[in-house]
């Protein structure tokens, strides 16, 4: 319905820009500030990681943020996310070379998680 259409444009438009400066923010975290602030001429919050524990919450963070980015592009990839998408494929791209092991399990979901977010994307 159109309601419905204009509610979704609503949250996007008030949401996607957000989503993207904190998912930057952690991933910067996690790789580094300079290689992800390469290619963002977006201002990111600042985060900053105390623990091993800090670390694999900041994991599930992007896990459920990288569903977030997913579950959008499964109607339309909306533009602001087209006007972005090298910023997030860079991102994506430096979840997939982080180096695990078995006992980060969160850092393991999140490497499955973006797998499944690309392939939907690229249908």
């Amino acid at each position: 319905s159109k309601e419905l259409v204009e509610d979704l444009k609503f949250c996007l438009d008030t949401f996607q820009e957000p989503l993207l400066r904190v998912f930057t923010a952690l991933i910067s975290q996690v790789i580094g500030e300079t290689a992800v602030h390469a290619n963002s001429p977006l201002p990111s919050p600042t985060i900053k990681l105390q623990s091993n524990a800090d670390r694999g919450r900041v994991f599930l963070a992007l896990k459920y943020m990288s569903n977030i980015f997913m579950s959008l592009q499964t109607f339309i990839v909306p533009a602001y996310f087209e006007d972005h998408i090298a910023e997030w494929m860079h991102m994506f791209h430096a979840i997939l070379e982080l180096p695990t092991s078995a006992e980060e399990k969160e850092a393991l979901a999140l490497q499955a998680q973006t797998v499944e977010a690309l392939t939907l994307y690229a249908k």
